[in-house]
């Protein structure tokens, strides 16, 4: 009942934010990352929180629809991020995702560097693909296990390839985002220096299991983001296929509307219209 009601909430104000986000598009383009009053819209909504357990104060529910396709890009980033709740101990959960302010995203693949210290592991590392970190409160990375000479050396407890968290404070954003194609992701590089992630405050996404059951956190994390692409992916063609909108076009420097953001992914269950969305929707499930 409470997911229920949850995507209720969010579904009475999903039309109106993407109206939203499609009549800021181009100033989404401009600024390379969503205008700061489109993303506290956003997370007014709900929409980062839709796969943050019920316990923490989520939905979830994951849900994505077609408007703009940097704002549909950043809320699936948010949301998917979010299922790490699950699988992160309960204090360390709380602690992340029980502000019902917050927003989570990174990059999960491990780039950086961890060596166990006393306490937790001393980080650093500079990372790809932070889309949405201009918005977020906690950003996370993955990293490999090492020694103090750079090595790989996993502890002696197993842990290899953590997805550590960081406070915002902690991470320096890079203005690196100059793209023709999403612009207003901000998926900037950032990076991390001597950075002490207390023990715990991590998942290891390869085989881990959820503390919370459901079947939303049973799924793969890294599965559940594919098919979140597919579905900013399956919005951008819904929109680029629809007869009643037109196409925004790139102004002076591709700025203006943004070739690629045409469209978006605040609902997957959209699809594509026509034979190929159908085969595509089918894919997806």
């Amino acid at each position: 009942m409470r997911t229920t009601r949850y995507l209720a909430a969010v579904l009475s104000t999903i039309e109106a934010l993407g109206r939203q986000a499609d009549a800021r598009a181009s100033e989404t383009e401009r600024l390379r990352r969503l205008p700061d009053e489109l993303a506290a819209a956003l997370v007014g909504a709900g929409v980062f929180r839709l796969c943050v357990p019920r316990r923490y104060g989520g939905g979830e529910a994951h849900l994505l629809d077609y408007h703009d396709g940097s704002t549909g890009w950043c809320a699936m980033i948010g949301a998917t991020t979010g299922l790490t709740a699950a699988l992160l101990p309960p204090d360390f959960a709380r602690e992340i995702y029980g502000d019902p302010g917050s927003v989570t995203g990174g990059y999960a693949l491990p780039v950086g560097a961890a060596v166990p210290v006393e306490g937790g592991l001393l980080v650093n590392g500079r990372w790809a693909w932070g889309s949405g970190a201009n918005h977020c409160t906690w950003i996370g990375g993955g990293c490999w296990i090492v020694d103090g000479s750079g090595e790989r050396a996993p502890r002696p407890d197993g842990l290899v390839a953590p997805f550590v968290f960081f406070q915002r404070s902690q991470v320096e954003l890079l203005d690196t985002w100059r793209v023709a194609g999403l612009r207003g992701t901000g998926s900037t590089d950032f990076e991390v220096s001597d950075a002490l992630v207390p023990e715990g405050r991590w998942v290891q996404l390869r085989g881990a299991r959820p503390l919370i059951d459901g079947p939303l956190y049973r799924f793969p994390l890294l599965s559940a983001l594919a098919l979140g692409v597919c579905a900013v992916a399956l919005g951008l063609a819904r929109r680029a296929q629809d007869p009643g909108r037109t196409a925004r076009r790139p102004g002076p420097g591709g700025q203006g509307g943004g070739g690629v953001a045409l469209g978006s992914g605040l609902r997957g269950r959209g699809g594509v219209g026509g034979v190929g969305g159908g085969r595509g929707r089918g894919f997806v499930g």
